[in-house]
């Protein structure tokens, strides 16, 4: 999905020429990683701020696809048992600080939402407005909706499973789901309590779907099936294996991506690589 454009003037970084792309060799995968914004993480009760450390699947001269290296928060893909695409989701509204019109709940987000949380006027200033494709589910039938134009996103089925961002099919030749050590993703302590939502439910019995090295269940904005709830979206479980299903009003954890533009100014810098063993 290619970037629209940048909201800010070039300046020079030193470090654009270590950004690669992903390296895949003898069953790893090494990601560079960079830190851009700050969200809370080690703080359980969200009031401190941690740098945000990025995945960087793919980069194209000064535009660098960052995804989240850990999930950053909890939240429903919607608000409500309803049907939804990503275009009218509560989810996209949140991420981008959308107002009321934006999704079917008309909640307005332009207050408390996830790009104003974790990104100053500035740094938000260095990141793409990205063309998001929404395909429909070629397995099921389910619409995506309308293509729509973001700064922050979920990745789709197609990403999550391309191995030119060093994931692995979304499955083999038997139509067996593959688990994949790349998808995998570990939580903060933050969403370990429960993130933003903090409800009731998570107080009582720690997060949902927690099964493998502490990882948690994170939303695609891809549709899944309609077959069971008639409102499914899918997702990655914590076995790293993609899912046609999350019932909407789960609150499973958020994993957000970005277009950076790594010449428009230094609000970003180095992180140490990642390494994935298959």
């Amino acid at each position: 999905m290619p970037p629209v454009k940048s909201k800010s003037n070039p300046q020079k970084n030193e470090n654009i020429s270590k950004v690669k792309n992903p390296v895949v060799s003898n069953g790893k995968v090494t990601y560079t990683c960079i830190y851009f914004g700050h969200y809370p993480q080690s703080d359980v009760t969200g009031k401190k701020m941690d740098n945000i450390k990025w995945r960087v699947p793919s980069v194209k001269g000064n535009d660098a696809f960052l995804v989240a290296d850990q999930n950053l928060d909890v939240m429903p893909y919607n608000e409500t048992m309803r049907k939804v695409t990503w275009e009218t989701c509560t989810m996209r509204s949140w991420l981008n600080g959308y107002g009321s019109n934006a999704n079917v709940c008309g909640i307005d987000y332009r207050n408390e939402n996830f790009i104003d949380k974790a990104f100053s006027e500035k740094e938000q200033a260095a990141i793409y407005t990205t063309n998001v494709v929404n395909k429909d589910d070629p397995e099921l039938g389910t619409e995506g909706g309308r293509d729509t134009k973001n700064e922050i996103f979920l990745l789709s089925v197609d990403e999550v499973s391309n191995s030119v961002y060093g994931f692995l099919p979304y499955k083999d030749s038997d139509t067996n789901c593959i688990e994949d050590a790349a998808r995998l993703r570990t939580n903060t302590a933050y969403v370990n309590n429960g993130g933003t939502v903090r409800s009731e439910w998570m107080k009582e019995n720690g997060p949902f779907f927690v099964e493998k090295d502490g990882g948690y269940w994170w939303w695609l904005r891809s549709p899944g099936s309609n077959e069971y709830y008639g409102v499914d979206n899918a997702s990655v479980n914590s076995c790293g294996s993609i899912l046609k299903y999350g019932l909407v009003p789960t609150k499973y954890a958020v994993c957000p991506a970005l277009h950076l533009n790594l010449s428009s100014s230094t609000v970003w810098s180095m992180a140490d690589s990642v390494m994935v063993t298959r």
